[in-house]
């Protein structure tokens, strides 16, 4: 009896520890620190009007690590087809005016209200104000499931271990990368790129984000599904400028040809290398 206390005590110990390295800091005000009120993460929706286009309806999830999803969904009511368009941002909180501000990639921002009932008045898209006898109000529904789409993510990609970490460029958020898809592509992208020993180098990709089981541990984890790599760029940080220059020394150098002939690993064969010092 007392063995199986214990067991249960050092379970209950565990799986807090799992949950604790999932918080997050609140989002708060980057010069009052006014905590931003609220509850997080949440998924607003609405049905946007709209007279001479087809129905659309928004969906915008708001996460604690300061990312959000986008998802707009136009139903074409001759053929009943959808028509879906998702992206990924970053978002902040201003306490002047309780407001929330969207970015993308490209800057292209947004501005929400933050309304008496905890709902999002949308204000300003791309550069354009809202009139303000136009409803453009989403209201938290805390039944929708918010985001399952893939999505345009840029990041910093490494591959250590046997393993790939992603770091998404705009919030900072780090993901280890799923072994599926095209995770193989991106693998081979990074190893026969030139880079510092186990340098994080900037990648785009059209990715989706999943939770599973930690590996290895107890509770879950979200994990980060390259669906098709677009591209690699060594030396360049998130903000276009360059991260660090190529050296001879204290890099791994991988044989990926040899005789004029293309090397191929049989499976379970790992590239051979040389390391410099």
């Amino acid at each position: 009896m007392r063995r199986t206390t214990r067991l249960l005590i050092v379970f209950f110990i565990l799986l807090a520890a799992g949950c604790a390295q999932q918080e997050h800091t609140p989002v708060a005000d980057e010069e009052t620190g006014a905590i931003c009120p609220l509850p997080l993460p949440a998924t607003y929706v609405a049905d946007i009007p709209c007279r001479n286009c087809p129905p659309t309806t928004v969906a915008l999830t708001l996460r604690p690590d300061s990312l959000y999803f986008l998802r707009i969904k136009t139903v074409h009511p001759d053929t009943g087809a959808e028509d879906i368009k998702a992206e990924i941002g970053t978002w902040k909180y201003v306490a002047a005016g309780k407001t929330i501000l969207l970015a993308t990639y490209d800057n292209v921002a947004g501005t929400l209200l933050i309304t008496a009932t905890d709902g999002l008045r949308v204000v300003k898209v791309s550069g354009g104000i809202i009139p303000p006898d136009v409803n453009y109000d989403l209201t938290r529904d805390d039944g929708n499931p918010g985001y399952n789409d893939v999505v345009l993510v840029r990041g910093m990609y490494s591959y250590v271990a046997d393993a790939g970490m992603f770091t998404e460029c705009l919030s900072g958020a780090a993901f280890p990368v799923a072994t599926e898809a095209q995770n193989a592509a991106l693998e081979r992208a990074y190893l026969n790129t030139p880079h510092g020993q186990a340098e994080p180098v900037l990648v785009s990709l059209r990715a989706r984000l999943v939770t599973r089981p930690r590996y290895g541990g107890i509770g879950y984890e979200e994990a980060i599904v390259p669906v098709r790599f677009i591209d690699i760029r060594p030396g360049i940080a998130c903000s276009g400028e360059k991260s660090s220059k190529l050296r001879l020394v204290d890099n791994s150098w991988r044989l990926i040809e040899l005789d004029g002939q293309p090397i191929e690993l049989k499976e379970g064969q790992k590239n051979p290398f040389i390391h410099l010092e």
